[in-house]
Parts: structure tokens; sequence; C-alpha cells
């Protein structure tokens, strides 16, 4: 994974992790309205774009390394929030089974958790025909939609789209697809928000019930106005007025 920091050097940290297919810079919107009273640090998943050299293996895996490039890199070896969409939100589940004081609170935006049928043929579509849509802005523009990507971020996602090897396209649309809570999910202690879409598939909308319930007193807001990821890629005013209160008040506490 590539971790890029931005904001008050100061200030408590706060780990952003963007959805899968997208770079770290899919989160950069939302980290500028936190970066004056936060260090934000913004996460780019294994094989791709930056980080095309580096196979992408599993969520568990990346998980892991969350929690260890925390406790090497941040004060404390604590973050003050964990804010996760898709499969960035499922890293951050990982990052807190591995290490359950990783972060102070979590947010977890439109993770996929129940059975979605077709994946393993959406994998190998996708990975087969990556590079076609990667060069053909109208087909790039199609990906960006599917997911929740603004279409002002269409050049920077074509080039690293052309960067990203097919292999990395479909383990992380089956990793995505195959993804379960974990069976220590319930050990997670810190206060959580689950945010779902209500504009979106019914596995998808079950999936943010399912989650919340999974997770010891985590809440659950749905958004019924949007599709998928775009509370905090297409609206990131909207996504920091919940957000700000209640880091605040995390850090309160």
């Amino acid at each position: 994974m590539v971790f890029h920091e931005i904001g008050n050097p100061v200030g408590p940290t706060v780990l952003l992790l963007g959805p899968e297919m997208a770079g770290w810079w899919a989160m950069a919107p939302l980290s500028k309205r936190l970066t004056a009273d936060y260090l934000c640090v913004l996460a780019g998943h294994d094989g791709y774009g930056e980080a095309y050299t580096r196979p992408f293996t599993s969520v568990e895996a990346e998980g892991r390394e969350v929690a260890s490039w925390v406790g090497e890199h941040v004060a404390g070896g604590r973050l003050r929030a964990i804010i996760g969409v898709g499969l960035g939100g499922q890293v951050a589940v990982e990052a807190l089974c591995e290490d359950s004081g990783v972060a102070e609170c979590a947010v977890l935006g439109d993770v996929l958790c129940v059975e979605s049928p077709g994946s393993k043929g959406s994998a190998w579509m996708n990975g087969a025909f990556w590079r076609f849509i990667a060069k053909r802005p109208r087909y790039a523009k199609s990906q960006l939609d599917a997911y929740g990507i603004p279409h002002a971020m269409l050049d920077v996602f074509v080039r690293d789209a052309q960067a990203t090897p097919k292999e990395t396209v479909r383990a992380q649309t089956l990793a995505v697809e195959n993804w379960r809570p974990p069976e220590d999910i319930r050990a997670i202690t810190c206060p959580v928000r689950v945010t779902c879409a209500g504009l979106q598939s019914g596995p998808r909308r079950e999936s943010g019930e399912t989650l919340a319930r999974a997770i010891p007193g985590a809440t659950l807001d749905v958004e019924r106005d949007l599709h998928r990821n775009e509370l905090y890629l297409q609206y990131p005013d909207r996504a920091a007025e919940f957000l700000l209160p209640w880091l605040e008040r995390r850090g309160r506490a």
C-alpha cells in the first residue's frame, strides 16, 4: 500500500481508505475538508495505480498492513479515526480486528458483506476488458459512475487504470465480492458508524444492515438519495458535516 499525508501536522491522525479500482486521490476532496484540524493520511491499495508493482493479495493482508503502518508511524499507535469506503471499509474492519486499539472510532461506507450474484463472472470481465475500458473515455466514464467517482477525476483515473494489471482488477473485484465479516468482528470496541447508499442493489443495501448488526454498538445511516460511494467521493461537504462533529466528540470522550 502507499500512504500520503496531508493537513495539520500536529493534529490527530485520520486515515482514509478509498474503494476498489480507485487510487488514494479518490478521498482527497473529503480530506481537504478535514485538514484544518487533522493530519489526514490517504492510503492507496496494493496493485492499483501508484502501487501497481505490489500485487494485491487479500483484504486481510491489507488490514494487517494498515495496523502495522499505524503502529510504526502514528504517535501512540492510535488513529483518531479510520474512514473506509467499499474495499477501504473492508480493510478498516480487518485492521480493527487485527488491533482493536488502532483507532478511537471508525466510519464504514458502502461495504459489501453479503453474497452478490455473478461475482466471478464480473471479476473475469473486468479484468479481460480493463485496458480497453481505460483507453476509451466513454467506457472509462461508465466505470467512474459504477464506483461513484466524479467525472472530474477522469484523467487521473485513466492514468492509474492504464498502469494497473488485469490481475489486480480480478483480484480486487473478487476480494470485495467474497468478503464477509470476520469471526472476531465482535471484538471491535470503538464507536463505529456504518453508512449505506439507498440507491444501490439489494445485496449492497442489505450489507449495511448486516455490518451494523455484526459490530457491537454500531449505528447505521442510510443515505436514501445517493448511489454507491457518492457520499464520500462526490459530496465531501455533506460527508464532512456529519464527520467533523463526530470526530470532535470522539476526541473529548
